[in-house]
């Protein structure tokens, strides 16, 4: 059997070459844009840049996990139901529903992950969505390589996200 540290270790140096791979990724889009004009060039180098906070993210909840070996009642206060606010689930900036809590996004109607209500998580406006589901002790991380303004109703990323549990033969068909 794998010990908890050398799964960390191999999830962390997975993450921090995923990191490397889209910053280089990035620069270069990046550069090509200023070179050649290209707006949709730069708009894609944005996007990139997107998807390394996203993994950064996954990583960096990695080592918090490894460090500080989280508690009981971090865990808890993590995977409590999310408070809606008194005006409702509606972001007025955003114009979507939202739910959030403790800075984590959380599953609502409309935008269920994990294999329940306990999952939390953090999407960003091109797509990249990555989340830790505690009842399927599993993290998950999606980053697409082509933006589309889906917000949380990403056919692609369900489709993966369905295989994705499909494979640890967990039944969860994603909404």
């Amino acid at each position: 059997m794998v010990g908890r540290d050398a799964v960390f270790e191999k999830g962390e140096a997975a993450a921090k070459v995923s990191i490397a791979c889209m910053t280089f990724l990035a620069v270069v889009k990046g550069l090509a844009a200023i070179f050649s004009g290209s707006v949709g060039l730069l708009a894609d180098a944005l996007n990139s840049f997107s998807d390394i906070l996203a993994s950064t993210m996954v990583w960096v909840g990695m080592r918090i996990d490894r460090e500080l070996n989280l508690k009981k009642e971090t865990i808890e206060a993590l995977t409590m139901p999310a408070i809606p606010p008194p005006s409702g689930l509606r972001d007025e900036v955003m114009l979507v529903d939202t739910s959030f809590s403790l800075g984590f996004a959380r599953p609502f109607h409309g935008h269920e992950f994990g294999v329940s209500d306990r999952a939390f998580g953090f999407a960003v406006a091109s797509g990249s969505f990555a989340f830790a589901d505690p009842d399927a002790q599993v993290g998950y991380a999606y980053a697409p390589n082509k933006v589309d303004m889906y917000g949380p109703g990403d056919p692609r990323e369900k489709a993966l996200r369905n295989a994705f549990y499909s494979c640890l033969k967990i039944d969860r068909e994603v909404r």
